[in-house]
């Protein structure tokens, strides 16, 4: 499911989910427009949204730290081959 924030000139950004069945994938970017979304909520709707925006934080840190092991893996498989 993407959510996707439309702008109106007048109006307040408003919301619309559009669900992408054949192609989900759970990245920084997909994150990182989730955690946009939710902050709005959080700032807008209070503090009933923060365990969302917690929870996307957490799982963009672990996917950046995840990206930065396998990257280091591969340096060091690399540096081994090329011995």
């Amino acid at each position: 499911m993407r959510i996707v924030m439309h702008h109106k000139k007048t109006d307040q950004p408003t919301f619309r989910k559009r669900i992408v069945l054949s192609d989900i994938e759970i990245n920084e970017a997909t994150l990182k427009e989730c955690l946009c979304y939710v902050a709005y909520m959080v700032n807008e709707h209070g503090d009933i949204y923060l365990p969302i925006f917690e929870r996307l934080r957490e799982e963009l840190e672990i996917l950046k730290q995840r990206e930065a092991l396998k990257n280091y893996a591969r340096q060091i498989a690399n540096e081994n081959i090329q011995h």
